[in-house]
């Protein structure tokens, strides 16, 4: 976490409106984080919206749920794989029910 001042934020504001949203406009649905909240055609940033990002929860979790189900595809298809994650807690216990189950 940063603390960052006053004219910072107002920097990297007018940089997000101004730049970010051209490079968060090429990203593809598969990319998940703080996207942006665009207007309905997708082609400009909501500058009318309340906060400048789309709540990010939900995408954080459909992208970890998917990711276990990756991996456990491939186990169950007798696969080796590698996983590095940093949900450990989330994903342990996911992966113990699911051993159990």
């Amino acid at each position: 976490m940063a603390r960052c001042s006053l004219d910072f934020h107002v920097l990297s504001t007018l940089w997000m409106l101004e730049v970010g949203h051209l490079f968060d406009a090429k990203l593809s649905e598969c990319a998940y984080g703080n996207r942006l909240r665009r207007t309905q055609d997708g082609k400009g940033i909501n500058k009318l919206s309340l906060g400048s990002f789309q709540p990010y929860l939900k995408p954080f979790r459909d992208w970890r749920d998917k990711g276990i189900t990756a991996m456990r595809t491939a186990l169950d298809a007798d696969k080796k794989i590698v996983a590095l994650t940093a949900d450990v807690s989330s994903f342990l216990s996911r992966t113990e029910s699911r051993l159990h189950a």
